[in-house]
């Protein structure tokens, strides 16, 4: 119990993930012997099956029956009092967990009954996760059997943040060094998108590893930012591209829409937009504002195409992401 309430607590991991109950042993293991009596003996004994606390006997335990099992332990507890189901990175919860957890939750409908779930997302500004496929999202099920359930998306805290938080003996000086490994994580992610041709990606990283080193001072790490950031200009014309996806992008860089360029060149539009994305990809781009921003660092006179029906005007128009 914690401030009269009893929370059960799971904090899995991404070598969890398919360790089938391993979150609900997590959950229940330390309060089952108390409110075992509460439980209908089948149900108990799928429960208990599904946790390892004893034998099989046979075939492995039906779904519906753990999952009634779970529902009962939670009424039991909350006849007791206000229970608190608390879960750390709930992305990496194991499916069997899950799926009983998500069938007792949606047949509570009284009690002093509270959920707490953080998830991590896909996470861009983490060197450690760039280039990983982003954490599964089968946990939204959860959230959609509690009720009136509110998501609070959170980013990373600067270092203002950091030195406002309790306890209020933080210090500047500790402020400053999570501020240089938060600029030095961004430098690394931003090599690492150059690497993988992201150049966009990459000076976005930068940039913002720049503004943090700025902040705090931090010449020998500015230095370092500074000299990566050239590495990820844009290419220039021609640069990796093919002679279809130049004439693609000397279209596209004087206004034309993929339909109009695919009419102009006689291809389709799929053709177009094929070339399109290839040419995002190398040029480090995703919207056609920042790949036209790529394209104005050109030599003069390199693109020169027309679009049938407009003039200069008429194409600076169009000029809106798509």
């Amino acid at each position: 119990m914690e401030a009269g309430c009893r929370v059960l607590r799971s904090e899995p991991a991404v070598t969890e993930a398919d360790a089938s109950f391993a979150g609900l042993s997590d959950l229940l293991s330390v309060v089952l012997p108390g409110v075992a009596a509460g439980i209908p003996p089948p149900q108990l004994e799928a429960l208990e099956t599904a946790l390892l606390l004893r034998p099989a006997a046979g075939r492995p335990p039906a779904a519906s029956a753990v999952g009634l099992a779970v529902l009962s332990a939670l009424r039991s507890c909350l006849s007791e009092g206000p229970v608190l189901i608390a879960i750390d990175d709930v992305q990496w919860l194991d499916a069997d967990s899950l799926g009983a957890l998500t069938f007792a939750l949606r047949r509570i409908h009284y009690g002093p009954l509270g959920v707490l779930i953080t998830a991590r997302t896909d996470a861009p500004g983490d060197p450690l996760t760039a280039g990983a496929p982003p954490p599964p999202h089968r946990w939204r099920d959860l959230q959609t059997a509690i009720p009136a359930a509110e998501q609070v998306p959170l980013g990373q805290l600067d270092g203002r943040q950091i030195q406002s938080l309790p306890p209020r003996s933080v210090t500047a000086g500790q402020v400053r060094l999570v501020t240089v490994e938060q600029a030095r994580s961004l430098l690394v992610l931003g090599r690492i998108e150059r690497r993988r041709k992201a150049r966009g990606q990459a000076r976005d990283a930068l940039g913002r590893a720049e503004t943090l080193a700025l902040k705090i001072g931090h010449r020998p790490l500015l230095d370092q930012i500074r000299r990566e950031l050239p590495r990820t200009a844009a290419a220039r014309s021609g640069d990796g591209l093919t002679a279809a996806e130049q004439r693609v992008a000397d279209q596209i860089a004087a206004g034309a829409t993929s339909q109009e360029a695919a009419a102009a060149l006689f291809i389709s539009v799929r053709t177009v937009e094929t070339h399109v994305a290839s040419i995002y990809r190398k040029l480090g781009v995703r919207t056609r504002s920042e790949f036209r921003r790529a394209l104005s660092a050109r030599p003069a006179g390199r693109h020169h195409a027309t679009v049938p029906g407009r003039g200069a005007e008429d194409a600076d128009v169009d000029s809106a992401d798509r």
